[in-house]
């Protein structure tokens, strides 16, 4: 990778992991994805320890599917679009 490139990667990625809102309601809003966040991972997880459900294993694998998928679009979303960040902002050159 020339230097050039490494300096546009490293300015790319303090671009998106810079998480600071200036506004307190857009805070509010992160603080909230950050609860629904942690959820995803606790709910299921208290489910499969008292079965409070039951779903058939085609089920499980096609959406394990889909999540690959979706997740496989978003990684091609960062590479193409340099200007991607968790704060809305317009960047010089943009």
């Amino acid at each position: 990778m020339s230097e050039d490139g490494a300096t546009a990667s490293a300015a790319l990625l303090e671009r998106r992991l810079r998480v600071r809102e200036k506004e307190p309601v857009q805070g509010r809003i992160v603080k909230l994805g950050s609860v629904c966040y942690v959820l995803t991972f606790l709910v299921p997880g208290i489910d499969h320890r008292f079965a409070w459900s039951s779903v058939p294993a085609a089920a499980v694998m096609l959406a394990d599917v889909v999540f690959l998928l979706g997740y496989a679009l978003f990684v091609l979303v960062l590479r193409v679009n340099r200007y991607a960040s968790r704060v809305v902002e317009v960047e010089a050159g943009q």
